[in-house]
C-alpha cells in the first residue's frame, strides 16, 4: 500500500500504521499538511511519534520533525555591522547594485563577506571579456594616429589585431592562452572573432556621423586620463553613495548644431536595452553611463543613443541568391533618443534618405518619420528614466547600509536562473517551498508601460 499517496490528515491512524520507519514517514507528512493548514497534530499521532522514538529512531524522528520548522531564513545585519562591512559611504559599480536587485543575499555573500570561487588555471568568460576590451581599446588608440579606424585597410586591421592579441597573451593573467596547443588554437579563434568585430567597428565608423572619441572612459577614478566625476548621491543619516565605472566607448559629433554623443557597450553575447530590467534595477548599466557623461563631460553633449555591440565571429548562411550580410550580424541594439542627433547615427539612413539602417536599430519611413518599431525615447522620457535610475541607486545603497540581505531572487517568469547560474547556490540553499524563501516576482512591462508609469511617478513626486 502506498501510504504517501493514499492517506490524508483525517485518515485514521489505524489505516496507515506499519513499521516504525514507515509510520514515521507518514507522521511527518501528516504533520506537514496540518502545519500548512494551521491545524495541530492529534493526540494519537503524537503518542505514535513518542512510541517510535522508543524503537531506536529518536534521533531520526527529532531531525525529520525539526525540519517542519526549518525556514532557511538568512536574518538581518545591524546597521553597525553593515557599516563595518561596507563603510559609512558606499562606493560601488553599477553592476554591483544590479546584483543586489537580482538577489540581495548574493550581494552580501560576494561583496560583504568577500566570498569567491577558487580561481583555476583556465580561460573564463571574464578573462575573454578583459582581453576583448583591452585589444579594442588599444586598436582604437593606434588607429587614431592615422585618422581613425575607418581609414585602415583589411590588411592593416588584421595585422594590428593579430599583434595586439599576441602582445596581451604574454601579459600576466593571460598565460593560459599559450599554455597548450589547444589554448593556442582558442587564441586563434579569439583573434578571428576580434578581427571580424574590428571590421564591423570600421564599417560603422565609415557610415556614422559620430566618431570614436574615448575608449575605456572611466568615471569616479581620480588620476585616470580623461576621468569623469563619479555619480555621487546623498543618502539618509548624512551618508552617500558613489557610483563609478568604465565606459567601453564614447563616440561624439561636435559639428552639429547641438553636439552629441553615443555610448557603445561591448558584449560577448547578444544584448538589448530592456526597459523592464531598467525599471526593476536589473539593467541599470546603460542609463548610468549616459548619466555619467551628462553630469561630467565638458563641453555639454546631448545623448543620441546608448547601444550594445555583440562581439562575435558570426556564422553566416550563404545562398546563391543572396550574399551573406556581415553588417546585419553586427547590428547595434539599444536605446535611441529622438533628438537632433538621431539623424546622424547613420548618414545613409535619414529622413531625406528613408530606409532601414544595417548599423543602428533605426529606420525612417518615406514620410521622413521614425519607424513605429524604433526603440526611441524623447528627451523628457530619457530624463524620467535617468531620474528613476538614480532613485534605484539611492534605494539599493540605503538598503545595503541598513543591513538588508533578503534571500529573494528576482524573476519575471518561472525560470530560476538567478539561483541556478549563481556561484553561491550551494551556500544559499534556496528552496521556494520553504516559508521564508520566496522569489521577488516581477510583472513584465513594455517600454511604453514603463515610460507611462515613470511619467506618473515624476508627476506625483513633483506635486508632493
Amino acid at each position: 500500500m502506498d501510504h504517501l499517496a493514499s492517506h490524508q490528515p483525517t485518515t485514521p491512524l489505524s489505516a496507515v500504521v506499519g513499521t516504525p520507519r514507515s509510520t514515521l514517514t507518514d507522521a511527518v507528512q501528516v504533520a506537514r499538511q496540518l502545519r500548512d493548514t494551521h491545524n495541530h497534530l492529534g493526540a494519537a499521532w503524537q503518542q505514535t511519534i513518542d512510541a517510535i522514538g522508543q524503537h531506536g529512531l529518536a534521533a531520526l524522528s527529532a531531525k525529520l520533525l525539526g525540519s517542519l520548522d526549518y525556514t532557511n531564513a538568512v536574518g538581518h545585519l545591524s546597521p553597525q555591522l553593515a557599516h563595518a562591512l561596507y563603510g559609512n559611504h558606499l562606493e560601488v559599480s553599477i553592476s554591483r547594485l544590479e546584483s543586489f536587485y537580482r538577489n540581495p543575499y548574493e550581494y552580501f555573500l560576494k561583496y560583504g563577506l568577500g566570498l569567491a570561487p577558487r580561481p583555476e588555471f583556465e580561460l573564463t568568460p571574464a578573462d575573454t571579456g578583459t582581453l576583448f576590451h583591452a585589444v579594442l581599446d588599444e586598436l582604437n588608440r593606434q588607429a587614431a594616429d592615422v585618422g581613425g579606424i575607418d581609414n585602415l585597410t583589411d590588411e592593416q586591421l588584421d595585422t594590428m589585431v593579430r599583434q595586439l592579441v599576441a602582445d596581451h597573451s604574454g601579459q600576466p593573467g593571460f598565460e593560459v592562452l599559450t599554455s597548450s596547443q589547444r589554448m593556442l588554437f582558442i587564441r586563434d579563434l579569439l583573434t578571428r572573432l576580434l578581427t571580424q568585430s574590428a571590421r564591423a567597428v570600421r564599417h560603422e565608423q565609415q557610415r556614422s556621423g559620430f566618431k570614436v572619441h574615448d575608449t575605456e572612459l572611466t568615471f569616479g577614478f581620480p588620476g585616470k586620463p580623461h576621468d569623469l566625476p563619479a555619480i555621487q548621491l546623498p543618502l539618509p543619516d548624512h551618508q552617500s553613495v558613489l557610483v563609478r565605472g568604465r565606459i567601453d566607448r564614447l563616440d561624439t559629433m561636435m559639428s552639429a548644431p547641438q553636439p552629441g554623443f553615443v555610448i557603445i557597450d561591448y558584449k560577448s553575447s547578444k544584448h538589448s536595452f530592456s526597459a523592464q530590467d531598467a525599471y526593476y534595477g536589473l539593467g541599470m548599466q546603460m542609463l548610468t553611463y549616459i548619466d555619467a557623461v551628462l553630469r561630467g563631460y565638458e563641453p555639454h553633449l546631448a545623448p543620441a543613443a546608448g547601444v550594445f555591440m555583440h562581439l562575435q565571429n558570426p556564422r553566416l548562411k550563404f545562398t546563391p541568391e543572396r550574399q551573406p550580410d556581415l553588417a546585419a550580424a553586427f547590428k547595434l541594439d539599444g536605446l535611441l533618443v529622438n533628438g537632433t542627433g538621431i539623424t546622424n547615427l547613420d548618414t545613409a539612413v535619414t529622413p531625406d534618405q528613408p530606409g532601414t539602417s544595417d548599423i543602428f536599430p533605426l529606420n525612417f519611413t518615406k514620410a521622413g518619420k521614425l519607424g513605429a518599431r524604433v526603440k526611441a525615447v524623447s528627451e523628457q522620457q530619457l530624463a524620467d528614466l535617468l531620474w528613476h535610475n538614480e532613485q534605484l541607486i539611492i534605494a539599493a545603497a540605503a538598503a545595503i547600509l541598513a543591513g538588508h540581505l533578503e534571500l529573494a531572487p528576482a524573476r519575471t517568469d518561472q525560470q530560476a536562473t538567478v539561483i541556478t547560474s549563481s556561484d553561491y547556490s550551494a551556500i544559499m540553499q534556496f528552496d521556494s517551498t520553504l516559508r521564508d524563501n520566496r522569489y521577488r516576482q516581477l510583472t513584465p512591462m513594455s517600454l511604453d508601460e514603463v515610460l507611462a508609469k515613470l511619467a506618473q511617478e515624476r508627476a506625483a513626486q513633483q506635486e508632493g
